[in-house]
């Protein structure tokens, strides 16, 4: 097929920010920035006859770092304001190719907080954890009833207001507790934990993946020969306790014969494995 498209688009995206030094190793900072996207190729072969606006951000960031010998500590709010963001609805083209459709009004929120302390000479820990919300004002979800007798083909439209935005989890949370028995080598578990999300922008409980953590080990030894830099070599055993888990997946619903019909599709991430990795520096 040919298709003719004639959209021209202009930006200006602004960033400002400051940094404050109150004391040695103690900093405030903040920035504020706006960000402009335009729609991508498929927003306009998908949904011909249409024209998607391109999406705008407003970025607000407000943040206080504190480092000393031992101990660092990083502290970060922000609130990423959203206009026409471009989401999935559930509406399909004639071929049945996903539509995305722009809202009006959404957001993302939340605190970032991560550090760093020396337990002792030899052992260290990293932690980490994001607390957020993801919200679109109000979102029109579509699903098509195809009738009592399975002849009909009607799109049904359904209001929500303040529903979460998919595949944002509310909670993540890491953490890096590494050990140095010698010089050069280090022993690290490394956690992750992803909250529930959600697949899609309905909120539904039951379209959502559950939360899951993950843990890995990783072994590491740095070489420095006389002639070459530096060899490291490390070997990773991901997913240590073997936890099944999906981190992905997507939903379809429809609605005929008088029922109504959903299901979710997920993908299974791997058990335990290892991975070896040698990297040289010149």
């Amino acid at each position: 097929s040919v298709f003719s498209i004639d959209e021209s688009y202009t930006f200006f995206n602004p960033k400002t920010g400051f940094t404050l030094s109150l004391a040695p190793g103690k900093q405030v900072y903040g920035s504020i920035a706006v960000a402009n996207r335009e729609p991508v190729r498929d927003d306009f072969v998908d949904n011909l006859g249409s024209t998607p606006k391109h999406e705008t951000l407003y970025n607000a960031e407000l943040g206080y770092r504190v480092s000393t010998n031992k101990v660092m500590f990083a502290a970060n709010y922000y609130l990423m304001s959203y206009r026409n963001q471009l989401v999935l609805t559930g509406a399909l083209n004639d071929v049945g190719a996903n539509i995305r459709t722009n809202v009006d009004n959404s957001y993302r929120t939340g605190i970032e907080l991560e550090g760093s302390i020396m337990l002792s000479d030899k052992v260290k820990w990293a932690p980490n954890l994001t607390l957020s919300q993801n919200k679109i004002a109000r979102f029109t979800e579509v699903i098509y009833d195809y009738g009592t007798d399975w002849d009909e083909y009607n799109e049904v439209q359904r209001e929500y207001a303040d529903t979460d935005i998919s595949f944002s989890p509310s909670v993540i949370a890491g953490s890096v507790l590494s050990y140095s028995p010698i010089a050069d080598a280090e022993i690290s578990l490394l956690s992750k934990y992803v909250g529930k999300q959600y697949l899609d922008n309905t909120s539904n409980i039951d379209r959502s993946i559950d939360s899951y953590m993950v843990q890995d080990l990783r072994i590491s030894y740095s070489l420095k020969p006389d002639f070459i830099r530096e060899i490291s070599i490390s070997v990773v055993l991901n997913n240590l306790l073997n936890e099944q888990y999906e981190s992905n997946g997507y939903t379809w619903g429809y609605l005929g014969g008088g029922d109504a019909y959903r299901e979710n599709y997920y993908y299974p991430q791997a058990g335990t494995n290892v991975l070896a990795m040698v990297a040289f520096k010149f």
